[in-house]
């Protein structure tokens, strides 16, 4: 795709693909140090959650499309990625989330909703501090990236 510009999604979608190795050309870099160039830029606002009830759980509400999920919690948490149908996303949302307390934050899905991780890996988060992402797909299907054990 030499001279063409991709937006984060495209460029999600072709490394999603199963590029082989070696496959990734010049543009294909510029593409991404660009597009990590404008995600660097933009401010992404914080948002605190330590979940409700047992074993506490916290789920991505509309306003998270343009915040950075906090889990803060002691306690082994729940987050839950919900159904299009309750909580309609764009499908090309990414949602960023780290796991900041003690607890391990596990990725959950809603009803109808399927979480798709690399091979081999869980939905439990590997520890305190770090860092996950999901990319929304399709309506109901969202790519996993992180830190997860």
């Amino acid at each position: 795709m030499s001279g063409t510009v991709r937006t984060i999604s495209q460029l999600l979608a072709q490394f999603a693909s199963g590029q082989t190795s070696g496959s990734i050309d010049p543009a294909d870099e510029q593409d991404f140090i660009a597009t990590m160039n404008d995600l660097t830029s933009a401010k992404i606002t914080p948002t605190i959650q330590t979940g409700t009830g047992s074993p506490p759980t916290y789920t991505f509400v509309l306003a998270d499309a343009s915040r950075c999920v906090l889990m803060n919690n002691a306690a082994a948490n729940n987050l839950v990625v919900p159904p299009n149908s309750s909580v309609p996303f764009v499908v090309g949302q990414l949602l960023p989330f780290w796991q900041i307390g003690a607890g391990t934050t596990t990725l959950v899905a809603g009803s109808g909703v399927t979480l798709l991780p690399g091979p081999g890996v869980t939905l439990a988060m590997r520890g305190q501090r770090t860092f996950g992402t999901i990319y929304q797909y399709t309506a109901n299907t969202w790519l996993v990236s992180g830190d997860f054990t």
